[in-house]
């Protein structure tokens, strides 16, 4: 540990590793890990990404978002539940949406979008994070990373 003017540096992070990966077997994989919990608490998971959905990104920095992202949405529905993630490529990148059914959201939208594992991620690849109410209650959050050519130019 460095010192400098009485206060211990902060270790950087280190700059983001970019590779192409499918977005549809990562997910598939971080839902696997919380295949117990989902059971446990009767959460149905629906997964929409397309088979063919590529990112150009930091698959870790990807999975750690997505894995809080799921996990925070399980936790939040302890009685059970849908939770569903749908992956899209647009005109601008790929969005990729967390939509769960928990029942009251306001106090974990800030919590949520604001915690480092998703601001990283974001931030590593230039993309931004959004929240918003579900229709049918709970809540949506998107993570929008942008196209292979924006992503080369901000790594």
């Amino acid at each position: 540990m460095r010192i400098v003017n009485g206060d211990s540096a902060r270790p950087t992070a280190p700059p983001p590793r970019p590779s192409y990966f499918f977005a549809r077997q990562a997910v598939n994989d971080i839902v696997t890990r919380f295949a117990t919990h989902t059971m446990r608490q009767r959460v149905d998971v629906v997964v929409d990404v397309p088979a063919g959905l590529r990112l150009l990104a930091d698959s870790e920095l990807f999975d750690f978002a997505v894995d809080h992202l799921v996990s925070g949405a399980i936790a939040a529905m302890p009685y059970g539940g849908e939770l569903t993630i749908t992956g899209v490529a647009t005109p601008q990148g790929v969005e990729l949406e967390v939509a769960d059914e928990r029942p009251d959201t306001a106090p974990d939208v800030a919590r949520i979008i604001n915690d480092p594992r998703v601001q990283r991620c974001i931030g590593a690849h230039g993309g931004r994070v959004m929240a918003q109410p579900c229709p049918t209650g709970g809540i949506a959050i998107t993570l929008c990373l942008p196209r292979v050519e924006a992503v080369r130019t901000a790594a």
